[in-house]
């Protein structure tokens, strides 16, 4: 694979960040970039870090999903105790259980975590803040 360099920014680097917890995983050689500088910094894909991985692993994790059902940076990790808790029915237990993750829509999420998560910083329209 070979890569087109941008006449003026090179390889036109970004420092690739980590969707949920936004620490720098990596770096992105863009190149070309559709003749546009690169940003100092991009989320390229929903991949969690090694460290966030490692967090996921310790329960079950909830993701909050947007209105426009794209994932958000809130997520929660509970053990399987809380899980009986949080999900009544058997089979969807036992799915959530099975795959150790679940997807929440945005009003899902904020009724059963949101006080966990109510200090996190949010643009005006309820989204996360972005990246710095």
């Amino acid at each position: 694979m070979s890569l087109r360099l941008h006449p003026e920014y090179g390889v036109n680097a970004s420092v690739q960040k980590c969707f949920f917890c936004g620490e720098a995983v990596g770096v992105a050689l863009l190149g070309w970039n559709r003749g546009k500088e690169a940003p100092r910094e991009v989320v390229l894909n929903y991949n969690p870090c090694d460290e966030c991985e490692k967090k996921f692993a310790t329960g079950v994790t909830f993701f909050e999903m947007s209105d426009e059902k794209t994932p958000t940076s809130n997520y929660v990790v509970v053990n399987d105790a809380a899980v009986a808790d949080i999900i009544v029915g058997d089979e969807l237990r036992a799915s959530v259980l099975k795959e150790r993750k679940a997807l929440l829509l945005r009003a899902d999420f904020q009724k059963l975590f949101g006080h966990l998560i109510s200090d996190s910083p949010r643009d005006d329209e309820g989204n996360p803040a972005p990246l710095n």
